[in-house]
């Protein structure tokens, strides 16, 4: 079985990124402007990165098992009875799920790449300290 895996491309990507090479899955991507590329490892996965926002409505054709996005995203798509919520990340501050269509089966979050997503540690938001400058007016 080939997974079908949307993640939004952005601030979060690389944090995704991160937790299948820290979990001994192999990220196939020629260059950071690639935006469709495989993990391979216990499951495969073909992944596909996309602005958040039409994240909902590419899972709503079913061409996708599952995808991530932010719960403002589905509230406020047109598609949002076609989807279903199948679990919370806590990645950041944001309030990220991981969203399939309706049909889509619950065995789909006992793979071990869909697992990878659901622990990756929640990562707080750091604010640089600014230095005092002074400021001509």
């Amino acid at each position: 079985m080939t997974l079908s895996l949307l993640l939004p491309k952005g601030k979060y990507l690389p944090r995704f990124l991160m937790a299948f090479a820290q979990s001994g899955l192999v990220v196939q991507r020629s260059s950071e402007r690639e935006y469709s590329f495989a993990v391979t490892g216990p499951v495969e996965a073909n992944i596909t990165c996309v602005k958040m926002r039409d994240i909902p409505f590419l899972l709503s054709d079913c061409h996708f098992d599952c995808g991530v996005v932010g719960n403002e995203w589905v509230e406020e798509s047109p598609y949002k009875h076609t989807l279903r919520e199948l679990a919370t990340l806590n990645l950041y501050s944001a309030n990220l799920s991981l969203v399939g269509p309706v049909g889509v089966d619950e065995s789909i979050l006992d793979l071990p790449n869909i697992k990878i997503l659901q622990n990756i540690p929640p990562q707080p938001l750091v604010f640089c300290q600014v230095s005092e400058m002074p400021v001509i007016l």
